[in-house]
């Protein structure tokens, strides 16, 4: 009964199971054992150089200088970063320095660059700006390799290049505005002139109905009406005149009696002096030198003929010349020259109602002159003040092209030089280690139980008794003869032999993909770590 009461036991039951299939156990632990082991010993070490970035603000105050590049300090990385990594840049650094000789031997230039590009750790350290929005300070650029020193010189090559990046980025970033706010300049200077020089046209083609005029207009109406009232009253002066004079000349004779040759010759003189001088008073004042002379000698023919003594008819001396009476000659000239007075106060008349009309006829096109004016100036005006608001930002944008051509804005500053690596940071050998003790032995067990539980033979009462229902009487021990030890004994040794045999030929198979195989290291490393 104490024999069945150890068998129930699971924890003998388990014993039992494990010592039965002891070599499904002992097999797959040394074989993990014997892979973990090579593991450890062919896995490269891999060294870690890393360095930290400043994100420097700029030097001088925003207040006076506005940079042109905009944007966070985020995504400009981003942007550099793309840049950087890019498989020609990446291509450069790799021929360089070196990297990879045993990939590139056996592997695409694309694939080689794809693994440095997994070897390289890019780390954004954020802090709030003034806005309270987060931003980049600092950033910590990492690259990890198989030589302590090419790894620090390819960290310290990268950090140039992201620094000399960035100084370009910003340059042509800058560059661009102000070449963009240069041609916007030019195509609004363009139609700045095309605006001034259409309200110019317009003010010379409707020049005297400009807004400005129309006071002027105004005066010059009010001055032309003054003037035509007073030609008006002149005229109807010369009228009643004109009445009288040839009222007076129809009863003036017009010839003399009694008069000899000298006289007659003086009355023809006098005729003609007279006929000069209306002509004259028709082109020049009284004032004028030649109109004063010829008055001058009327007067005097005048005198000889008072002193020449005349006498008066109606009807000429028969036989003789006809004498003009002076007389009338007086009073025919006084008619003419007013009527030629009357027709120049009309004529002036007509002139001065000419001009009236015009300046009417301007002075009620101002408002809708004024109208068409206004519209074109404030076009004028609304493309004069984005051409000024363009200038302002120009000349901004050429301050801020100075300031990053002499490096005073915001920039990247190592701040701490890359490290020269002393110990690898990976793979770790004993965590390699553990992990296979652990799975090794964990397969061995689940396998022998595994295999125990398909295997259907009787190995306990319980068993017998569950599958025959019946009582067990007793148990019978193995006899083993000296020949059956001597078996097993040969038994166990050739599973020995043929177990390290086995796993000899495995660990010689692993060590050849390890040497040869470079990448499959390098994927088990990753596996595990």
């Amino acid at each position: 009964m104490e024999t069945l009461d150890q068998e129930q036991n699971p924890l003998l039951q388990y014993l039992d199971i494990a010592l039965r299939r002891k070599w499904l156990i002992v097999l797959p632990f040394c074989l993990a054992v014997a892979v973990t082991i090579l593991l450890c010993v062919k896995l490269p070490p891999i060294y870690r150089s890393e360095t930290t970035i400043l994100v420097e603000p700029q030097q001088v105050p925003e207040n006076f200088v506005q940079s042109t590049v905009t944007g966070s300090v985020q995504d400009r990385l981003n942007t550099i970063s793309q840049q950087i990594l890019s498989r020609t840049r990446l291509e450069a650094v790799i021929r360089e320095y070196g990297l990879y000789p045993e990939l590139q031997q056996t592997a695409p230039m694309e694939e080689v660059v794809n693994t440095m590009r997994k070897d390289i750790e890019i780390n954004v350290e954020e802090r709030p700006n003034r806005r309270g929005e987060s931003s980049a300070a600092a950033f910590r650029l990492a690259y990890e390799g198989r030589d302590p020193e090419t790894v620090q010189k390819v960290t310290n090559r990268l950090a140039m290049m992201y620094i000399e990046e960035n100084l370009k980025v910003r340059e042509t970033l800058a560059r661009g505005t102000k070449e963009f706010l240069d041609k916007q300049l030019q195509d609004m200077e363009q139609e700045l002139k095309k605006r001034e020089e259409a309200i110019q046209q317009y003010r010379q083609t409707h020049m005297g109905e400009l807004p400005e005029q129309m006071e002027a207009n105004l005066r010059a109406l009010d001055q032309l009406q003054l003037q035509r009232n007073a030609l008006l009253e002149a005229y109807r002066t010369a009228e009643d005149r004109q009445i009288l004079l040839e009222k007076d000349l129809a009863a003036t004779p017009q010839y003399l009696a009694g008069a000899g040759p000298d006289q007659n010759e003086l009355y023809r003189q006098l005729e003609a002096k007279r006929q000069q001088l209306t002509s004259l008073l028709t082109q020049y004042t009284e004032a004028y030198p030649d109109v004063v002379r010829v008055k001058k000698e009327i007067s005097e023919i005048e005198q000889r003929i008072a002193a020449a003594g005349s006498g008066e008819t109606h009807t000429p001396p028969q036989g003789n010349v006809p004498i003009l009476n002076p007389e009338y000659a007086r009073l025919k000239s006084q008619v003419e020259s007013n009527r030629l007075s009357m027709e120049n106060t009309r004529e002036q008349l007509q002139g001065i109602d000419a001009r009236m009309k015009t300046l009417q006829q301007r002075v009620e096109n101002t408002p809708r002159r004024e109208q068409e004016l206004a519209a074109l100036t404030r076009d004028y005006q609304t493309i004069r003040q984005s051409y000024d608001s363009l200038m302002a930002r120009k000349l901004n944008a050429e301050v801020a092209e100075n300031l990053e051509t002499r490096q005073k804005s915001e920039q990247f500053r190592i701040l701490d030089p890359p490290n020269l690596p002393q110990k690898p940071i990976k793979p770790n050998r004993l965590q390699i280690l553990a992990m296979g003790l652990a799975l090794g032995l964990g397969g061995g067990v689940g396998l022998a139980f595994a295999v125990d539980y398909m295997d259907r033979t009787f190995k306990r009462v319980e068993d017998l008794k569950a599958a025959l229902g019946l009582p067990v009487l007793g148990v019978i021990p193995v006899l083993r003869t000296r020949e059956s030890v001597l078996a097993e004994k040969k038994r166990r040794l050739a599973l020995a032999s043929a177990s390290v045999g086995f796993i000899a030929t495995l660990i010689a198979g692993i060590h050849f993909f390890v040497v040869k195989i470079d990448k499959l290291a390098l994927a088990v490393t990753g596996l595990f770590l």
